[in-house]
């Protein structure tokens, strides 16, 4: 897991505070992968343990404890393990994290998701819309999902384009008696392909 902080500093003529993360320079540590970023210091979790993280700045220092606590994510799965989509489909999973003392959460916000063939299938990884797969060409792939040390694999299987939905174009102009009137019928595809589909259709009268 990983957690952001953010480092001020007062100037005496100044009575405004300064984001100076970036300027601090921090002391190395085993527990923990420290990453300098704009929005802060991302200190991500390695290994159990206490120590003391210490930086400095224009000649002064800083210091901020830190425990890293011992992982107790036991296990971590998806809620499905094998899905179907057709080319241009898409559906959203969600990953669950087992805990020692036997209770389950959603972690599907903060995992990471990884296709490992994304020619065949897409996965978000960040934003609203994390953990939704989507197809792209028929074939297989594997979405992987890491999250507090622990991983997941779902086996995808993608599928031609499916036809979704059918429609008759408008006709324009008024039906008389006896008249012939082709009606041309249009398909959608999965993937938003739009089709005539006219010669395809059976009818019937009711």
């Amino acid at each position: 897991e990983s957690v952001t902080l953010l480092v001020h500093a007062a100037f005496l003529n100044d009575a405004a505070k300064k984001n100076v993360v970036q300027l601090v320079k921090w002391t190395e540590q085993d527990n923990v992968k420290i990453t300098v970023t704009e929005a802060g210091i991302k200190l991500t979790a390695l290994k159990p343990g206490t120590f003391k993280l210490i930086g400095s700045y224009l000649g002064l220092s800083l210091a901020v404890n830190v425990n890293v606590l011992e992982n107790n994510v036991t296990t971590l799965s998806f809620e499905i393990m094998n899905l179907a989509l057709a080319v241009g489909e898409s559906q959203k999973v969600n990953v669950l994290a087992t805990y020692r003392n036997g209770g389950e959460k959603n972690v599907t916000a903060l995992a990471e998701f990884i296709s490992r063939n994304p020619s065949v299938a897409r996965v978000m990884n960040s934003g609203e819309d994390k953990g939704k797969i989507s197809g792209v060409i028929p074939g297989t792939a594997v979405i992987m999902v890491n999250y507090a040390g622990r991983q997941s694999e779902l086996n995808l299987t993608v599928t031609g384009t499916l036809l979704k939905s059918i429609r008759i174009a408008p006709y324009q102009g008024p039906l008389d008696v006896g008249a012939v009137v082709n009606l041309k019928v249009m398909g959608r595809l999965s993937n938003d392909e739009v089709l005539d589909v006219s010669q395809d259709v059976q009818w019937l009268s009711s």
